[in-house]
C-alpha cells in the first residue's frame, strides 16, 4: 500500500513518511508534527543539512519483528516513501526523508529533486537571491555596461547586480 501510495505522487515538495503498524506506535498526527519540528529548526541553521539520525524524542518503535527491514525501507525510499528506524535504545529515528518525485516533466525517471535536503537548499537559495536582489534594486533601471550613470541615479547594470551576487555568493560561503 505504501509503495502504491508513493507511486501515485510526482512531487519536489510532499513528503510521504511510511510507518509500521505497531500499537507501541505514536499516531501519525504525532510523529508529523515531531519530523516537522525537527526539520523547521534544522532549516534555520542550514538547510543542506541531512536529518537522517533525528531522534524523534519521546518516541518509541515498534518491537522487532515488526518493524520495516532494511530492504523494505530501500524500497519505499525509491517509491518516494521517507521513513522511519527504531534505534538500539527503541526510539524512533529519521531513517531518510524524501520526497514523491520520481521523474521530470518528461516523464524521464529522474531523482534530482527526491533528497528533502537539496529542495530546502535550492528553495532558500532561491529566496535569499531575490529577496537581496529585489531589496538592492527595488525601483531601479537596467542599462548596458559603460553606460555613464549619474551620481545618485537609481540604475543598475549588469555588472553591478553581478557584484551583489558575488557578494551574496560570498556570504553564503562564510
Amino acid at each position: 500500500n505504501l509503495t502504491t501510495l508513493g507511486n501515485s505522487f510526482n512531487s519536489e515538495i510532499l513528503c510521504l513518511v511510511g510507518v509500521e503498524v505497531s500499537a507501541l506506535m505514536p499516531s501519525n498526527y504525532e510523529i508529523a508534527a515531531a519530523i516537522a519540528g525537527i526539520d523547521s529548526a534544522m532549516v534555520q541553521v542550514n538547510p543542506a543539512k541531512n536529518n537522517a539520525g533525528r531522534a524523534l524524542v519521546g518516541m518509541r518503535g515498534p518491537k522487532k519483528g515488526s518493524r520495516f527491514t532494511r530492504a523494505e525501507r530501500d524500497i519505499l525510499l525509491s517509491d518516494g516513501v521517507a521513513t522511519l528506524e527504531t534505534g538500539a535504545d527503541g526510539g524512533l529515528r529519521i531513517c531518510r526523508c524524501v520526497t514523491t518525485y520520481q521523474s521530470n516533466a518528461l516523464a524521464i525517471p529522474d531523482t534530482a529533486l527526491q533528497e528533502l535536503q537539496t529542495v530546502r537548499l535550492l528553495s532558500a537559495i532561491r529566496y535569499s537571491t531575490r529577496a537581496r536582489i529585489g531589496l538592492r534594486f527595488e525601483g531601479f533601471s537596467i542599462a548596458s555596461n559603460g553606460t555613464p550613470i549619474p551620481p545618485g541615479a537609481t540604475i543598475a547594470t549588469p555588472n553591478t547586480i553581478r557584484g551583489e551576487l558575488v557578494s551574496l555568493f560570498l556570504d553564503w560561503q562564510n
